[in-house]
């Protein structure tokens, strides 16, 4: 006979059929879209940095190197003959003309000797043409043509020697200087050969620098430069010469600037800052501190462009200020990074916040030239 079911084994099994159909029922009512119900978001927001707005200005680089003034010209004077001097036209430090005379050297018997060799120079012409008279009439020999002929200019070269030896008993400015050295006293003996003082000639007056191979490229003959003196003086002139070969021991080379202003000091060895200009080019201002330094060792800015992502802009260089630097690289309208580069990657999407650039400095940005010659600003 079969037993019936207590009354706890019924209601277990009408909350086993319950719970079951409460499930299968809670599964079947959820919809589809309750599966992304959930409130956590998957979307990531963009890094925000700070940027400001930058546009590139007219600037112009100067070279700025040191040099020294020296004399366009310099020549030892050395005498040509020896003897006594016996007159000073000039003091040591005196600015001389061309061919001004120096000193005079005695001539001793060199006056009669000369008046001599014109006489017997006279002699031998009248012999001369005697004979050529007689040898175009073939009263004479070919033989005693020539003799006579020898003779003429054995005379003349006799003349010509003494004339030049007397020459040289007085001894010129070769051309217009100062006379820089002078060695000899009225009445001194003097040699042939020896040093009599040094010549030096101003007009122009140059200015010689060296540079480095870096910058050698960036001048050429022709080009315009200052020249500025400690004291606050400057002088105007133009590139003149430029070394094709650098010093084997410093890789510099040499070149020399021109004087071309008309007044400045005739002096050697005097000091000065050579500036030279170069051409005028697009740059931003930016602080230092904005500078990074790409995968590829490449020196440049971090900036924004147009779709808000981040680009790597490679920078040169042009000029340094006390507050701040010129840069060029960049694009003419640039937004700059200015907070926050260190945290973005190259291609990033970003936010910005706009703020204020950094104060221009308001010194000259480009040199001011004036009929050919370069203005200085105070």
């Amino acid at each position: 006979m079969a037993t019936k079911p207590s009354v706890g084994q019924l209601i277990a099994i009408v909350l086993c059929v319950s719970l079951s159909t409460w499930m299968v029922m809670g599964y079947q009512k959820k919809s589809p879209g309750d599966v992304n119900s959930n409130p956590i978001s998957s979307t990531t927001k963009a890094f925000q940095v700070a940027v400001f707005n930058s546009r590139a200005q007219p600037i112009q680089k100067t070279i700025r190197v040191d040099g020294t003034t020296k004399a366009n010209r310099q020549l030892t004077l050395k005498s040509e003959i020896s003897g006594k001097v016996i007159e000073l036209g000039a003091q040591k430090g005196d600015i001389l003309s061309a061919s001004e005379i120096i000193l005079k050297i005695d001539p001793v018997d060199l006056p009669s000797k000369l008046e001599s060799a014109q006489t017997h120079l006279k002699q031998r012409q009248i012999e001369y043409q005697s004979a050529h008279a007689l040898y175009e009439n073939s009263y004479l020999t070919k033989a005693l043509m020539a003799q006579a002929d020898s003779a003429l200019k054995s005379a003349q070269s006799k003349l010509d020697d003494l004339e030049q030896r007397l020459q040289q008993t007085v001894i010129r400015a070769p051309f217009g200087g100062t006379l820089e050295e002078l060695h000899i006293e009225l009445g001194s003996i003097i040699s042939k050969g020896e040093t009599i003082g040094t010549l030096l000639d101003y007009h122009p007056l140059l200015v010689t620098g060296h540079l480095p191979e870096s910058e050698i490229g960036h001048i050429s003959l022709g080009s315009r430069a200052t020249a500025q003196l400690s004291n606050g003086k400057s002088w105007h002139g133009r590139i003149s010469y430029i070394a094709s070969s650098s010093d084997p021991f410093t890789k510099t080379f040499n070149f020399e600037l021109k004087i071309i202003s008309s007044e400045y000091d005739s002096l050697s060895g005097l000091s000065a800052t050579i500036k030279i200009p170069q051409p005028i080019i697009l740059a931003h201002y930016i602080s230092p501190a904005l500078l990074q330094i790409n995968r590829d060792g490449k020196l440049g800015l971090k900036v924004v462009n147009a779709d808000k992502r981040v680009e790597f802009k490679p920078i040169k260089l042009v000029k340094s200020t006390e507050q701040g630097m010129w840069v060029s690289g960049l694009e003419i309208t640039s937004q700059i990074i200015s907070r926050g580069q260190g945290y973005v990657v190259e291609g990033e999407r970003v936010d910005t916040q706009l703020i204020q650039a950094i104060e221009i400095d308001r010194s000259p940005l480009v040199e001011d030239f004036s009929i050919g010659y370069i203005k200085e600003h105070p």
